[in-house]
């Protein structure tokens, strides 16, 4: 069955906000099509500091946050996609987008795998810190 299909979505206007601290971490993906597309952003580590007072405001209660007008958007695969298509680097074709999902998505994996927070670790924390030192670490 053919895809019928004609919406299209006026692209958000200003720029894109990418809620982050300015750090290697899970933002360095978006950061990097944004970069190679020439794409201006604005980084706002003033709300990523001041975590986690705005986490009911993130989808998913977690950062990396990138908003663009209107649009909120949490997990970083769907961040780094949608930066990789507003740089005009992500294909239009199916399959060839399939690839490029399937390649993001080890890359993904591999990078979690090295940013665990140790259990040893967590059970020093007092319990009144033990959210935002999950969080944080989390990004190290």
């Amino acid at each position: 069955m053919e895809n019928t299909s004609t919406t299209t979505t006026q692209m958000p206007e200003g720029k894109p906000e990418l809620v982050y601290w300015n750090l290697h971490g899970r933002s360095d993906f978006c950061q990097a099509m944004l970069y190679a597309g020439d794409i201006a952003y604005v980084l706002d580590e003033d709300t990523a500091n001041s975590w986690p007072a705005s986490k009911e405001d993130a989808p998913f209660g977690q950062i990396p946050v990138l908003r663009h007008g209107d649009l909120v958007i949490g997990q970083g695969g769907a961040i780094n996609r949608y930066c990789a298509r507003l740089a005009g680097l992500y294909p239009t074709d199916p399959v060839e987008a399939t690839y490029c999902d399937m390649y993001l998505e080890e890359v993904m994996d591999i990078f979690g795998g090295f940013f665990k927070v140790s259990e040893s670790i967590m059970y020093r924390i007092q319990e009144s810190t033990c959210d935002m030192f999950i969080m944080a670490s989390a990004y190290i």
